[in-house]
């Protein structure tokens, strides 16, 4: 094969994690036609280290939003360096962490015990993006690169010494730069995926917020409980819709004097670019009646990307007064 009928094959799109790369087939490709140059692919990015591709196969799928992926090459590296250097890294975190006295959402066992677990995969890494690291298996939970702007967006967000929830904090995408820079007094991070837990505990430490963050397994409407009440914040980072949980975002929040809930809640939803402002309103009113809603306004809106022909993702935030 030439090396003009090489280049025509490599994916021209694709997102890099670290030292995994994940691909998605050109027009007119198979598999088969790419498999044997996999490899080259990944020694493509030299001097950066890409050692294993995979093939996007269906996006992500689930509940639990997990990707559905395939290999398509590994290299013996990534089984060996990535991993012991990640590992030591988070290691001398917390252990700096403990010698300035600061708790942690990880007892030092249960850092051993999924740095273990998670260090076995090839797949394991960690991606940066505006000083956050996220470390995750690419192969287990997803990273969507089309959130960037939203992910940084809570890297502005002033929330001096408030309480905040979570409610979809998958590996701590928002929660993470929130705690790093918005002064916050706790996050509270609930999710249903059992491994996304284990990697927002992780990247806590790797970030240096282990002790600002509380994660949670669980499905949100069933735990946090002590939190009803209590929160100055909602995050409600779920798509393509987590319209009938915003009863559950508002049980979230503190009362004001006359017990209607008061704070922000940042909501994602999809909505057309036209009326999206109009959508979110409507949500809120289906979910928690006129009433209620006639005490929530929106002071922003921002559109994160385009999720299906005419329908966009969205985030709201929405103040309750």
């Amino acid at each position: 094969m030439s090396a003009d009928a090489a280049r025509r094959l490599f994916p021209r799109k694709f997102e890099v994690h670290g030292h995994v790369v994940v691909i998605r087939l050109n027009d007119g490709t198979s598999v088969e036609m790419l498999r044997p140059l996999a490899r080259f692919f990944a020694e493509s990015f030299s001097p950066i280290l890409v050692d294993v591709v995979l093939l996007d196969v269906e996006g992500i799928v689930g509940e639990l939003r997990r990707p559905s992926l395939q290999i398509l090459f590994q290299a013996d590296t990534a089984l060996t360096e990535y991993a012991t250097s990640l590992r030591r890294t988070v290691q001398r975190r917390w252990k700096d962490a403990r010698k300035r006295s600061q708790p942690s959402c990880m007892t030092i066992d249960a850092m051993e015990s999924t740095l273990n677990r998670w260090t076995a995969s090839p797949t394991f890494t960690a991606h940066v993006e505006n000083g956050v690291v996220y470390s995750f298996d690419v192969s287990r939970v997803m990273f969507s690169s089309g959130n960037t702007t939203e992910r940084m967006h809570f890297g502005t967000v002033t929330a001096a010494d408030e309480v905040v929830v979570d409610m979809f904090c998958g590996i701590g995408y928002f929660t993470l730069p929130l705690a790093m820079h918005g002064n916050v007094a706790a996050i509270h991070a609930l999710e249903k995926n059992p491994d996304s837990i284990d990697f927002v505990k992780l990247n806590a430490v790797l970030n240096k917020v282990d002790h600002l963050i509380h994660p949670v397994c669980g499905d949100n409407r069933e735990v946090g409980e002590e939190l009803l009440g209590k929160c100055d914040r909602v995050v409600m980072g779920y798509i393509p819709t987590c319209k009938s949980f915003l009863p559950r975002a508002a049980s979230f929040l503190k009362r004001n004097e006359a017990g209607r809930s008061s704070g922000i809640v940042h909501y994602h939803f999809l909505a057309d670019k036209l009326c999206a402002a109009q959508e979110a309103l409507r949500d809120v009113q289906d979910e928690l009646g006129e009433e209620f809603a006639a005490f929530v306004r929106i002071t922003h809106l921002r559109c994160v990307k385009s999720y299906a022909p005419k329908r966009f993702h969205f985030v709201a935030d929405l103040v309750f007064e």
